[in-house]
């Protein structure tokens, strides 16, 4: 799977420039609906009233530095998100060390708050590094087909229960 995987070359810091000065401008363009034709044509009106040359400002060069920005900001959040769970996972390392000793010869009060405290700190522990996963919840009807539902008022309903204890009364009756 990891063959598949497209290669990416290391960006050189002018390279990163030009991506987040130009990204940061389609981005906020983008926001405000533009689409990546009328983004090409103002950025290459910029740089042509700026004294430029205005080329390189194509559509897909435009969609190129759009998604390069995204995949930018989206490797900072990476990198972001890592330092919190090493510092998270350091913060629990410590809370760990110093409760395990109060569960030795300890009031069974105390002993049963550390407990407590180390069963949290684990649990954080095991969600900070995926090992403990969302469950997902699938309701489905008979025979694992959809489920079906009915749309009716309170006063439908009502009618409709009736007439069902209405026909078990009936039942009833004729078996007796």
């Amino acid at each position: 799977m990891e063959e598949a995987k497209k290669k990416l070359r290391p960006r050189t810091p002018a390279q990163t420039a030009r991506i987040v000065d130009r990204g940061t401008k389609i981005l906020e363009m983008r926001k405000r609906g533009e689409s990546l034709r009328a983004i090409s044509a103002a950025l290459k009106k910029e740089d042509i009233d700026g004294g430029g040359k205005g080329r390189g400002f194509s559509h897909e060069q435009v969609r190129q530095d759009f998604l390069a920005i995204i995949g930018l900001r989206i490797e900072e959040q990476q990198d972001m998100l890592e330092e919190i769970r090493a510092l998270t996972a350091e913060r629990l390392d410590k809370v760990i060390l110093e409760i395990s000793p109060l569960l030795e010869g300890q009031m069974p009060e105390t002993k049963l708050a550390a407990a407590n405290v180390l069963i949290r700190a684990n649990k954080e522990y095991a969600e900070l590094h995926g090992a403990k996963q969302p469950q997902q919840l699938q309701i489905s009807g008979r025979g694992g087909g959809p489920v079906q539902s009915v749309h009716m008022t309170l006063e439908e309903w009502k009618r409709e229960a009736a007439a069902r204890l209405e026909s078990a009364a009936e039942s009833v009756n004729n078996f007796e």
